[in-house]
């Protein structure tokens, strides 16, 4: 869920531009270096493939 966007924005533009609004996990989700029993599963759709990149510090999970 993020905030309401104007046009045709896309969900994965909007995750980049601001990760949904997890509070402090936003943060470790940008991070790197966080361990990974500590990283946040984001599920998604096909439509986000890729964008676990601009998430290093979390863990894109994709159903196949």
């Amino acid at each position: 869920m993020s905030r309401s966007a104007v046009g045709s924005t896309g969900d994965v533009t909007l995750l980049r531009k601001d990760p949904m609004p997890f509070g402090k996990w936003a943060g470790s989700m940008r991070d790197g270096s966080t361990p990974e029993a500590d990283r946040i599963r984001v599920w998604a759709d096909k439509g986000y493939q890729g964008a676990g990149r601009d998430l290093p510090g979390a863990t894109l999970m994709i159903p196949q």
